[in-house]
């Protein structure tokens, strides 16, 4: 092998090195090889894009000793757009075959220019925005499996003009840089779409999580702050904020606000009219801007009571349905859901939310407006039973005021006629005590009717009571008009008289689940079985009134001792299919409002007692 001198051998039996040749063609060789050994060392490092890119100029400017180094990428349209340009050019899009660097990607050839100013197809536009002047010109194909993907170019070689190996080096290595390049771009990809599908999870997981709230949370409120801290966070906002329209006085009233500053929001009251929110509300289509300082119908004084300068903004509406002969033309907009971004000292420092942004909010959007015509469903509902129980029980409580009525009037013609001092003093007792127990009544009404208590007590007579709620029990065991033979045997026994002072409708209203849980329990064994309902006086006993207890005895399956500790928690259901844990929480829940309780034994011999107690 002439020219080359092989060093000693190491243990291996590899040659250690190649020492210099005059060889012309040997030497570039060599070059090759470094240059092949460079590129694969430096950028086969790297796997993201920036880096890779980075990696690649710095070997270009390396193997063919020049001042910068270019890199294009072939767009779907056969045209190029710039991924590294010289000095702080913004990147720029060049036309199929439009400037050497097209020239060479139409048609696969490097090409030399080392007097580009000369050469009509030099794109001057980098340099009159840079101040660079480019003297020579390298460029050449990135080729990978036979497709041009790119064109590197190599800028000013140091010692005049780029030549023949110069040429065949930027060649030689080309395939390992598209190579590269082509493996950044697919880790990019895949990071991308790594990042798409961590946001989506993120996403469903909001989505589940409001469901979740929607379902167990105390309140409306509850909801509305849970969602305006989970949506700030979800699409990086500075602040997110939740206005409800207020059908008594025309204005949108921000109910939940999260970010910092955005509680001097909390119970404003604007015109449905006016800014961003107002604008939503009146198209009832989601509205986006990239700067809300310098949009025409934004809520400046609005903006500025929180102390941030709102920059890019988007508030979508709460679409519910129209009311009744209300907004008969399509869906009612019953708020605003809006996330804004600090505008900053940099127009461009915050990013605009995206078509991502819009597509997810619109979803929670669209949950928060079910939870809140919910809200008003069970306000009316509410509502309605109010007036309802107090239309039913405004009558018994006018016959209930005629007694204390009746023995007023009658005490007071006694007292003008008698002349004994005494006995008009024992008199005007009796006319007291009556007047208290009718300002008692008329307190527990007007309680009732505010909300301020849940149940309208009143005078009830015991065996009237009893037969109302053994009728109604015992249709829960027919079938049309005749007794249903696969229902659980049915026995009511009541021996309670005289009167109390309950919500019949309540009352009714616990005893009913407690025999609709024994029945479906009882259903559950594959028989019959039977069902007990006692209503009895309790007498006195040491701490405790006389009072009343109801029993309801079944002779199911019983309870599991896990089961017992939770049986009247809220959402605590066991085992029933489509059951929602709400049925003995109610229970407990009215007895409690009464002033009593409820208990639960499970009996030796099978099936359960349930004990409501009220007070007389």
């Amino acid at each position: 092998m002439t020219g080359v001198r092989l060093r000693r051998r190491g243990r291996s039996g590899v040659a250690c090195g190649v020492s210099s040749t005059s060889n012309p063609s040997e030497r570039l060789a060599q070059r090759h090889l470094r240059a092949l050994r460079d590129v694969a060392t430096s950028v086969g490092q790297h796997l993201e894009l920036p880096a890779v890119l980075a990696a690649i100029i710095e070997r270009v400017c390396a193997i063919v000793q020049c001042e910068r180094a270019s890199l294009f990428v072939v767009d779907d349209d056969g045209g190029l757009t710039s991924l590294v340009l010289v000095g702080d050019a913004p990147p720029i899009h060049l036309a199929p075959g439009e400037g050497v660097a097209g020239a060479v990607a139409r048609t696969g050839l490097a090409q030399r220019v080392n007097d580009p100013r000369a050469d009509p197809r030099f794109h001057s536009g980098v340099d009159d925005q840079t101040g660079f002047r480019t003297r020579a010109l390298l460029a050449v194909p990135l080729v990978d499996d036979g497709v041009v993907k790119g064109v590197v170019e190599a800028l000013n070689k140091h010692d005049g003009s780029f030549d023949e190996d110069d040429e065949a080096l930027l060649l030689a290595v080309s395939g390992e840089l598209a190579l590269a390049l082509h493996r950044a771009r697919v880790f990019e990809d895949q990071q991308r779409q790594k990042a798409l599908l961590d946001r989506r999870v993120r996403e469903l997981d909001l989505l589940v999580e409001l469901d979740r709230l929607v379902a167990v949370a105390p309140s409306l409120q509850a909801v509305l702050e849970a969602v305006v801290a989970r949506v700030r966070a979800l699409v990086t906002s500075d602040g997110a904020s939740i206005a409800l329209v207020d059908a008594r006085t025309s204005s949108l009233v921000y109910r939940a606000v999260d970010g910092e500053g955005n509680d001097k929001l909390l119970g404003r009251a604007v015109p449905t009219d006016r800014g961003l929110a107002g604008a939503c509300l009146a198209t009832r289509e989601p509205v986006r801007v990239a700067d809300a300082a310098l949009d025409e119908r934004h809520n400046a004084a609005l903006s500025r009571s929180t102390h941030l300068i709102a920059g890019p903004l988007l508030a979508l509406p709460l679409l519910g349905p129209p009311k009744a002969d209300v907004d008969a033309g399509g869906e009612r907009a019953v708020g605003v859901l809006t996330v804004v971004r600090a505008r900053g000292d940099d127009l461009n420092a915050a990013t605009p939310f995206s078509d991502d942004d819009v597509r997810v909010l619109t979803l929670v959007a669209a949950r928060v407006a079910d939870a809140v015509i919910d809200a008003e469903r069970a306000a009316r509902a509410r509502e309605k039973e109010q007036l309802e129980a107090m239309g039913h029980m405004l009558a018994g409580i006018v016959h209930d005021l005629r007694t204390p009525m009746t023995v007023i009037s009658g005490y007071v013609q006694l007292m003008a006629e008698e002349a004994d001092a005494a006995a008009r003093e024992e008199q005007a007792a009796v006319v007291m005590k009556s007047t208290e127990q009718m300002t008692a009544m008329i307190k527990e009404l007007l309680a009732f009717a505010r909300g301020d208590s849940t149940v309208l007590l009143r005078k009830v007579y015991l065996e009237t009571f009893s037969d109302e709620l053994r009728a109604t029990l015992s249709r829960m065991f027919m079938k049309g008009e005749a007794v249903d033979e696969k229902a659980p045997e049915f026995t009511f026994i009541a021996d309670a008289k005289g009167t109390a002072r309950l919500d019949p409708l309540k009352v009714q209203r616990a005893v009913v689940n407690l025999v609709k849980n024994a029945k479906e329990a009882i259903a559950a064994t594959g028989r019959r079985g039977h069902i007990r309902v006692s209503f009895h006086e309790a007498p006195a006993a040491a701490g405790a009134a006389a009072g009343l207890t109801i029993t309801v005895d079944d002779d199911g399956p019983g309870l599991a001792p896990e089961i017992q500790a939770k049986l009247f928690q809220s959402f605590a259901s066991f085992g029933k299919e489509g059951g929602t844990g709400l049925g003995l929480a109610l229970v407990k829940r009215i007895a409690e409002e009464h002033k009593g309780g409820v208990t639960v034994d499970v009996k030796d011999e099978g099936g359960c007692r349930f004990v409501l107690r009220l007070p007389r």
